[in-house]
């Protein structure tokens, strides 16, 4: 096992495959208790979880605060939006989803029926954009507002630009008007922000007060409603806390044609045959962070629970640092590493499929940022931490598509109309 030290870049696609190929393991402690870890040659850097923390007595601080509770999710059918769901209905809180696609075939964890969740929730169809649509669903009083409803795909945003402003910007403005003009308060409304609201790094890392460059639609949009829910808090007195997110991965996230783990394992499990994961040259210099989707859902259950975090933004540090390159290496491995009990044969495709590198058809417009990283101290301050390494919480995504894709024959029959959605998608 090696120490490593600085970083090195992608230049060509045979540098990317030499590079992929010699990926390795090394693990060292830093001084804060994070454990960096990275391939040989110090081409990744991955900030694993850490060891307990004040963060650990978390679930008796959310019971405590969120049963009995009224709390509204909108966006609540989506991928984080549906895992908060589910940690609040669990935690005895009263729920509501507010999004504009509630129908029981939508890929949610929702509807998933070995979540049962469906049932224990209010579920209201509305749109974000329609100011009627959010009085009605607040003409009675929560206790906790949750805001994930969003126009969520780059690619789509470039392309819908009204659309991405109306929802991701105009958006949280007719929410926070419809709350301003509430008879009753919330203690606290809960932004998903993102880390793309930076911008192309300037340093080693953002933090909160970083400069705001978001410069795509998307992420423009996104900032824009990220300054809306700052200054209805500053201007109004309205409780509001931003969470800015990097990238956030597990089970039952369905966006399979953009999001590169479903993406990936999509291709690995769909077909009867594996295909590889896709590597795009113009990602080959791309580093990101990644967060499992329980330690996120941690974040926004924390600071909508302080009332020290009123008014206030918060980074949420990921589990994880590295190029899109050791990304997809360790999705393919731990894929494989899984196949081996299920079937042998299918494990060897997978391991000679490796990753393929391809030149993208770009959708015009869109912004790639090369290098993001969040600096969570803020956040950590409050006693939060991943607890989730990228090495378990990728073996349980693996596992789930694998379940979702390659059910076992009892299950098949039960499973039957995932996959034709699946297929669909």
């Amino acid at each position: 096992m090696q120490t490593v030290a600085g970083s090195g870049r992608l230049d060509s696609p045979l540098h990317a495959m030499t590079s992929i190929a010699e990926l390795g393991e090394a693990r060292v402690a830093d001084s804060s208790g994070l454990v960096v870890e990275g391939p040989i040659g110090g081409i990744a850097v991955r900030l694993d979880a850490p060891a307990p923390s004040p963060g650990d007595d978390l679930p008796a601080k959310f019971k405590r605060s969120y049963a009995g509770s009224r709390v509204l999710i909108t966006g609540g059918m989506g991928f984080i939006g549906g895992h908060v769901a589910r940690r609040l209905v669990g935690l005895g809180a009263e729920v509501s989803v507010f999004d504009a696609d509630v129908s029981k075939d939508r890929l949610s964890i929702v509807n998933d029926p070995s979540e049962a969740l469906r049932s224990r929730l209010s579920l209201v169809r509305g749109d974000i954009r329609f100011a009627a649509d959010l009085q009605a669903v607040l003409a009675v009083p929560f206790d906790y507002v949750f805001h994930f409803a969003a126009y969520a795909v780059i690619e789509c945003s470039t392309q819908h630009p009204v659309d991405t402003i109306e929802t991701n910007a105009l958006g949280v403005v007719n929410l926070l008007e419809a709350l301003r003009h509430a008879p009753w308060r919330p203690k606290s409304i809960t932004f998903a922000s993102t880390d793309k609201v930076y911008g192309e790094m300037g340093t080693s890392s953002y933090s909160e007060e970083s400069p705001l460059r978001g410069i795509g639609v998307y992420d423009a949009a996104k900032l824009a409603g990220d300054v809306f829910a700052r200054m209805y808090s500053e201007v109004f007195g309205l409780p509001t806390v931003v969470i800015r997110l990097c990238n956030v991965f597990g089970p039952h996230d369905h966006n399979v044609a953009f999001r590169l783990i479903p993406k990936a394992l999509s291709r690995i499990y769909r077909g009867d045959d594996p295909e590889p994961p896709v590597l795009y040259y113009d990602s080959l210099n791309h580093w990101r962070d990644y967060i499992y989707v329980d330690d996120a859902v941690d974040a926004f259950l924390l600071v909508g629970s302080r009332n020290r975090c009123r008014g206030h933004v918060y980074n949420v540090a990921a589990a994880t640092h590295a190029p899109t390159a050791q990304i997809l290496k360790d999705l393919v491995d731990c894929a494989a590493a899984l196949e081996a009990s299920h079937d042998p044969k299918r494990r060897a495709a997978i391991e000679r499929n490796g990753i393929r590198i391809e030149m993208r058809n770009g959708v015009p417009g869109v912004v790639a940022i090369d290098r993001q990283h969040l600096d969570g101290s803020k956040l950590r301050a409050l006693g939060f931490a991943p607890k989730t390494s990228f090495a378990d919480g990728l073996a349980r995504t693996v596992a789930f598509y694998r379940s979702l894709y390659r059910p076992p024959p009892e299950r098949c029959a039960d499973c039957i109309d995932d996959r034709e959605a699946l297929a669909r998608a």
